[in-house]
């Protein structure tokens, strides 16, 4: 055990106040730390334990994500493909009707399509219900059709499509996610419930699920709470029974849109095994629940660049990616609702990870935007347990091939990389995955930073090249500025560090 860790959490969720947290930090396949603090049930003062059953928000669309690559890696969905041509009607952003809407841009969030109006002050009259916003919650019989439809039904609405070309621009979308969920359904013929249950969370032996009634320990869920500020203590957001009696009725199939986004129940202990799939290239004690290639195009960086949400800055395959430390990338997802705060997150060069629940509390959001109580533990868990001078780096990539290898995990490219007047162009999020940082967009300006060393290039630079909305920087006048050594041996590039 660490008892430094174990004193940072503990302190951070005092500070925070909270009413309950469990952690679990994982190093490989095993368990190097587990606790838990405060209650699960806050009215009858029964304690929390690692194997506490939470609802954990939006970390649920990693696991719808491993659903759909479950589907690409049989070969009966690829994540270009049109939805449209899945979901079996015309799903096109008015604005845009010519430009598909792919698998790819749900799971990144860059579809265009939003959850539709995100605050009381954008109704009118009676609009209450309209769009993704509205209908979630209810168990009104509403189809995708009618809310992707152009006035279709009086549950259209026009927010539900944003002003950018799909493939622009980052929005984050629970509602993308309630559609890949009905892509799952459509393509596998099963429930979206009862498909990850039955190839991803059974596998794993796991008691979760995206269904509370299946749970079999009921008596270890959390109730969740928010704080209470006149009383100086707290009240019920929403009580476990309370999800299993007003749960979704079952729709027919490709219309179960609502849960998915963030409607997984599980422990931080069965979390992290899902954590321990991803880290060790989709294999969990020896099952193998997804290919290596599969988690390896899922990890490597899809999307970067500037959004609403200033805390995304790079994303994978509905896979946050975070570069908070230096020299250190995180992968994962946060999560927060009803008054739960969670997160995984893990670093697959050391393979460790961390997950992180609290069902609520006094917590504050922090200038980093993330909440104090997850933030003070994350910086622990980098503090305590990933030590960047144990970490050796190896980027191979090749003159005329679309791909590289990062300690032998395979990143595919979106242009293939040529060479121009003495140098080598390579996709800005490709070089940057192989040097383990995000590129950043500020300004007009596209940049990179290691080694407290940075390289710029505005829009318009020459030495910056933009094919089909793919920006590829000059290999060479970046490492050089950047003082990182490179070995060229014939068509083959190779940076250690």
């Amino acid at each position: 055990m660490n008892n430094n860790f174990k004193e940072e959490f503990i302190k951070s969720c005092s500070f925070s106040r909270l009413v309950g947290a469990s952690v679990v930090v994982i190093k490989g396949n095993d368990i190097k730390f587990s606790d838990s603090y405060g209650y699960s049930d806050f009215e009858n003062k029964i304690a929390t334990t690692p194997d506490t059953i939470y609802r954990i928000a939006s970390i649920s669309k990693i696991i719808v994500a491993m659903a759909i690559m479950k589907l690409v890696e049989d070969n009966k969905i690829h994540i270009n493909d049109d939805i449209q041509d899945i979901l079996g009607f015309s799903i096109r952003n008015p604005k845009y009707p010519d430009i598909p809407i792919t698998i790819k841009m749900l799971m990144t969030q860059t579809s265009s399509i939003t959850d539709g109006f995100i605050n009381d002050d954008e109704l009118f009259d009676d609009e209450e219900i309209k769009g993704y916003n509205g209908v979630n919650g209810t168990h009104l019989k509403v189809s995708l059709e009618d809310l992707l439809i152009p006035e279709k039904s009086k549950y259209w609405t026009s927010s539900t499509f944003s002003d950018y070309e799909p493939g622009s621009k980052f929005i984050y979308s629970n509602f993308g996610c309630g559609i890949l969920a009905c892509i799952v359904e459509k393509v596998s013929n099963k429930l979206f419930t009862d498909f990850v249950r039955d190839t991803i969370l059974l596998p794993l032996d796991t008691d979760a699920s995206f269904r509370p009634g299946d749970i079999i320990n009921k008596e270890k869920a959390a109730n969740i709470y928010l704080p209470e500020h006149s009383s100086n203590s707290y009240k019920i957001s929403r009580d476990f029974a309370s999800f299993v009696e007003n749960f979704y009725p079952v729709f027919p199939l490709g219309e179960n849109y609502r849960g998915p986004a963030g409607g997984l129940f599980i422990s931080t202990i069965d979390l992290s095994k899902v954590m321990i799939c991803l880290m060790n290239d989709g294999v969990y004690k020896d099952k193998v629940i997804l290919k290596k290639s599969t988690v390896e195009m899922m990890l490597q960086t899809h999307w970067f660049g500037n959004s609403d949400d200033d805390s995304y800055k790079a994303k994978g395959l509905q896979m946050r990616i975070l570069d908070k430390y230096p020299g250190i990338l995180l992968r994962g997802h946060t999560g927060s609702a009803y008054g739960v705060i969670s997160y995984m997150f893990f670093n697959k060069e050391t393979k460790t990870g961390i997950c992180y629940v609290t069902n609520g509390g006094f917590y504050a959001k922090n200038e980093s935007l993330m909440m104090d109580c997850q933030e003070s533990t994350l910086n622990s868990f980098v503090k305590e347990y990933i030590k960047t001078d144990e970490m050796f780096h190896e980027f191979i990539f090749y003159i005329g091939k679309d791909y590289g290898i990062l300690n032998g995990r395979k990143i595919i490219f979106p242009k293939t990389v040529f060479e121009e007047n003495n140098d080598y162009y390579i996709p800005a999020e490709s070089l940057s995955e192989g040097l383990s940082v995000v590129p950043k967009v500020d300004d007009g300006f596209i940049s990179i930073s290691k080694n407290k060393r940075g390289v710029f290039f505005g829009m318009r630079s020459p030495g910056l090249k933009n094919i089909d909305n793919v920006y590829l920087l000059p290999f060479k006048y970046v490492v050089d500025t950047l003082k990182i050594k490179y070995e060229k041996i014939d068509d083959q590039i190779i940076i250690r560090y």
